[in-house]
Parts: structure tokens; C-alpha cells; sequence
């Protein structure tokens, strides 16, 4: 595989694509170099200022590392940065929100029947204080705030890079459906994440999954989620 002269349209975004295709096609072995900066931009056609902040891109992703003084070699994938490849927008429709549902299912119950084995006292103490917070907030936005905090925070006591970069990337839509419910139903469901909790303290793995389903399930019910609880066994 060649490099290709870009077009003088979206010089960046074409030049990013190109190298970060060849990367993952394989083109370059871990730990091989790419070529330097300035055959990178003879190859494309493009400035040094555009391949500095492509490779400035890849750097961030994890796709290659630069070295002062040697250039910038191809980095081993680690499995938390192909998330970040992922592309993320905002759900439109009931199908598009059944979908979001059932991935929160998925991630949401296992991530609580995992922090209810590994959280500490002080996650513990964190959790609780979050909930303090909720009960005082008032506003829409602030309580959202909150909620997708304390999702967050639960991804967080995992200690599980993947899941924790799940909720990140995942934080947008979260708010999101958090907002609809509240315009929906307003601000009642404070209770649900104090059981979590206590769950979670107790070291209930099952009840804790138990919990965050109905919790889940509950947000989901007017955006046709489905039917029945997923439970993982431990």
C-alpha cells in the first residue's frame, strides 16, 4: 500500500485517515518507524505543520509513539484504545434508544457485580457522597451531573481500563438519557442508587446486579427496552 497525494480538501482529516488505515492494515510491524516528517510530506503532498498534528493524532490514540532525536515507530494496540475509535453520537429514534438500553445492560450490571467484589471503604465513602449531593441538587442539569457520576464512579471501582473507558466515551449519551428521563418523570429516583450502594458495601454481587437491571430497565421502559433482566454469573 502507497501513500496517496491528498486532496487540498480536509488536507488533516485525509492525511490522518491514510496513515492511521496503513497502521492498521498492518503496513508497518509494531515497533517499525514511519517514515519522517518529511517524506511524510512529500509522499501526501501536505505541510510539516499538517503531518505535526496528524502524528500528534496518533500519538493520542496510541497508535505510534515519537522518540526525540529517532522519529515515531508503530505502538502495540492496547485493547482500551480501539474504544476510542469507536464513533459516538447521539441517538435518534426508538431502535437507537433500544440500543443504548441494552448496551448499558450489558456494561452497567456486569460493572456493578464487579465494583460489589473489588470496592474499597473508600469507594464506598466516594459513592455515598455522590448520593448526598443528588438528594441536595434541585436542577435538571446538576442532578444529570451527579447521575453520570456516580455511573461513572462504579465503571472507576472495576479498576477494569476497558469498562472505565466505556463510561467515558459513553458519558454523553448517558446524560442524555438521564435528561429525558428527568423531563419525563422528574427527579424520584435517589432511592435506586442508595440500594446500589448498599449492595455494592454488602459485597451482594447478585443483588447488586439485580438492582442496577430494574434500575436500567426502569430508565428504558417508555423507549421500548426490552423485556427481562441479563444476569451475570460469578
Amino acid at each position: 500500500m502507497e501513500l496517496k497525494r491528498v486532496k487540498r480538501t480536509k488536507v488533516g482529516d485525509q492525511a490522518f485517515e491514510q496513515l492511521r488505515s496503513m497502521i492498521e492494515n498492518g503496513n508497518w510491524a509494531v515497533g517499525e518507524k514511519i517514515p519522517s516528517e518529511r517524506e511524510l510530506c512529500l509522499s501526501m503532498g501536505v505541510s510539516h505543520a499538517t503531518v505535526r498534528q496528524v502524528l500528534q493524532k496518533l500519538n493520542a490514540l496510541g497508535l505510534i509513539e515519537t522518540r526525540a532525536g529517532y522519529g515515531s515507530c508503530v505502538k502495540a494496540l492496547a485493547p482500551q484504545n480501539c474504544l476510542d475509535m469507536l464513533p459516538v453520537a447521539k441517538p435518534i429514534g426508538a431502535k437507537a434508544w433500544q440500543d443504548v438500553i441494552e448496551f448499558r445492560e450489558m456494561l452497567e450490571i456486569y460493572a456493578v457485580q464487579m465494583a460489589a467484589k473489588r470496592a474499597t471503604a473508600e469507594d464506598i465513602a466516594m459513592l455515598r457522597e455522590n448520593h448526598l449531593h443528588m438528594i441536595e441538587k434541585t436542577t435538571a442539569d446538576d442532578y444529570a451531573a451527579l447521575d453520570v457520576e456516580f455511573h461513572t464512579m462504579i465503571g472507576q471501582i472495576t479498576r477494569n481500563d476497558m469498562i472505565v473507558r466505556s463510561y467515558e466515551i459513553l458519558n454523553g449519551i448517558l446524560k442524555q438519557s438521564i435528561v429525558d428521563e428527568i423531563d419525563r418523570v422528574g427527579i424520584i429516583r435517589q432511592e435506586d442508587h442508595r440500594k446500589i450502594i448498599d449492595a455494592i458495601e454488602q459485597h451482594d454481587v447478585r443483588l447488586a446486579g439485580a438492582l442496577m437491571s430494574a434500575h436500567i430497565l426502569d430508565v428504558g421502559k417508555d423507549k421500548h427496552a426490552p423485556d427481562g433482566a441479563l444476569m451475570f454469573d460469578f
